[in-house]
């Protein structure tokens, strides 16, 4: 599809223009991005150019819950054909195209042989990616703060528009390596603000032996954690720097090809999860801590402010019930350890100031 000029002026907007998202990528993008009005308006131009006139008032792009009739048909179809699937693999080995790299072609070439799947590649080698600098002003005041000029606020978007994430890493001194550890301190805000939760993410670590337990746990909190994205798949391959066995090939590839039909199948679900006690346990206390500290972090007091839930949804009244009895336990003892007070801490000596 040709690109389109009635979303040229936006930087953000590349990915709309090209006219490859279904309608639940339409509606979670306009939701996650309602603030930016011109950005709203380019997602519902493109809505009405690909899906037809039912796009015409807005307000099938503003609640995705409410979806009726041939649509829903459609979208059922889309799902279980796989047809225009997005996947984004986010690489994070400074070589590029190393074993990480095989091992998610591998992958690709197994999805690909399931449906129909557009597969995208974002190598954090050639990303315009600064390095963090612990400022705390995305956490803080929000991620259009951050006074790093660069393409994080363009992969995010791109990200967003994907049905499935593989974050990929080798292992570098028994954790993940520098460039993805980077790119997971970039979107630390996500761990407050989430906004990943239709995205399935397959975590792929390779490495010549050890690590790839404390690889898996930094790359599962890349995107917000369980706050944000569903891991369904964590695979770690062993890469020795030497020949290996018939016999282990044969099993790696047995595995690489179990996880990406798993992925693949976790993919076709578009649903959001219902949220269980512990998450909305976890819901609460993000909330609670974002009006204790709205001096502080006013962008998590506005994120938290009025909602329900992560998401529009139900919560089992029973569950609502025994987490907020929970919650006011555990406000108590976190205000009086770490809750906000009077006292500056630590204190520079006079010739560090």
């Amino acid at each position: 599809m040709p690109f389109d000029p009635h979303c040229a002026a936006h930087p953000k907007e590349s990915i709309i223009a090209r006219g490859e998202m279904r309608p639940k990528t339409i509606v979670f993008l306009s939701q996650a991005l309602g603030k930016d009005l011109r950005l709203h308006a380019c997602i519902m131009y493109r809505a009405k150019r690909i899906y037809g006139e039912a796009y015409n008032d807005g307000k099938e792009l503003r609640d995705g819950n409410h979806q009726t009739g041939r649509r829903r048909e459609s979208m059922d179809k889309v799902r279980r054909e796989g047809t225009g699937m997005n996947i984004i693999a986010v690489m994070g080995s400074p070589k590029g195209k190393g074993a990480g790299y095989k091992i998610v072609r591998m992958i690709e070439d197994q999805m690909k042989a399931m449906g129909d799947i557009e597969f995208k590649y974002l190598f954090l080698k050639e990303a315009n990616l600064k390095p963090c600098t612990g400022c705390y002003q995305c956490m803080a005041r929000g991620e259009e703060k951050c006074p790093l000029k660069d393409d994080r606020a363009t992969i995010e978007i791109e990200l967003l528009a994907a049905d499935g994430v593989i974050l990929s890493s080798p292992v570098y001194v028994a954790n993940v390596s520098g460039l993805m550890k980077n790119f997971i301190d970039r979107f630390a805000y996500l761990n407050h603000r989430p906004r990943f939760h239709r995205q399935k993410v397959l975590t792929v670590v390779n490495m010549a032996g050890g690590g790839q337990k404390e690889s898996v746990s930094a790359l599962k909190i890349g995107l917000g954690g369980a706050r944000g994205t569903r891991v369904v798949q964590e695979l770690t391959i062993a890469t020795p720097p030497w020949l290996q066995t018939e016999r282990a090939v044969a099993r790696k590839e047995q595995t690489i090809a179990a996880a990406a039909k798993e992925f693949y199948r976790a993919c076709l679900d578009a649903s959001l999860p219902s949220p269980t006690l512990k998450g909305y346990i976890d819901f609460l206390m993000m909330q609670r801590l974002a009006i204790e500290c709205r001096q502080y972090l006013p962008a998590d007091y506005e994120f938290y402010k009025g909602r329900a839930y992560y998401f529009d949804t139900s919560v089992n009244p029973i569950k609502a019930v025994a987490a907020k009895a929970i919650v006011g336990f555990m406000m108590n003892i976190w205000t009086k350890n770490m809750g906000p007070g009077n006292v500056s801490w630590p204190i520079a000596k006079k010739e560090e100031e």
